[in-house]
């Protein structure tokens, strides 16, 4: 691989880490790992407050929702990884290889991730509001809103994929409506 590759390769992976953020958090909570670099602890919690976060870390769906949204992207990461310039210079070997390393530093990144969100919780939600959170989670009902939350984030991702596309379509066919209109 060249040097060139090499760098090319290097910014791809941060911008590649940065959507893992985006896409792991989904639509249920906010991206955190997005606004903070990288090195930056969560705020200190009150420890009592931050145990209690990381119980509704489980809970809610959190902690599964997390680690299973890092495997579903790994195929993702490695097909954006494979297109990319430069890329086809690896044999089949390297990159095997490249996509093992990528697998394993993303699956090390949960703890981090995790606990950054049990940070956010314990600092934006008193003790009390976190009782009932994890209490309404432990219901028949909160199971179930869990349950559905996790079907629908299934369910509407091809569809939001869908109309992604869509809009992409309609704004290149306008872009290109203009651009005639302008060079006419």
């Amino acid at each position: 691989m060249t040097l060139r590759s090499f760098k090319y390769l290097r910014a791809t992976t941060l911008a590649l880490g940065l959507s893992t953020a985006a896409l792991t958090a989904g639509a249920t909570l906010p991206a955190l790992a997005q606004t903070a670099p990288a090195n930056a602890a969560a705020p200190a919690a009150d420890p009592a407050r931050l145990a209690l976060a990381q119980k509704l870390l489980d809970v809610n769906g959190t902690r599964a929702q997390t680690e299973q949204g890092l495997k579903d992207i790994m195929p993702l990461i490695e097909m954006a990884l494979t297109n990319q310039p430069g890329m086809e210079e690896l044999t089949a070997e390297e990159k095997a290889k490249l996509t093992e390393y990528m697998g394993e530093a993303f699956q090390a990144i949960v703890p981090e991730i995790l606990n950054r969100y049990a940070g956010h919780f314990a600092n934006s939600l008193t003790e009390a509001e976190l009782n009932t959170l994890i209490t309404f989670y432990g219901t028949d009902t909160g199971k179930k809103f869990v349950a559905a939350q996790i079907e629908a984030n299934k369910v509407l991702e091809k569809e939001i994929e869908a109309l992604g596309a869509e809009a992409g379509i309609r704004a290149a066919t306008k872009f290109i409506e203009w651009k005639l209109r302008k060079d006419a």
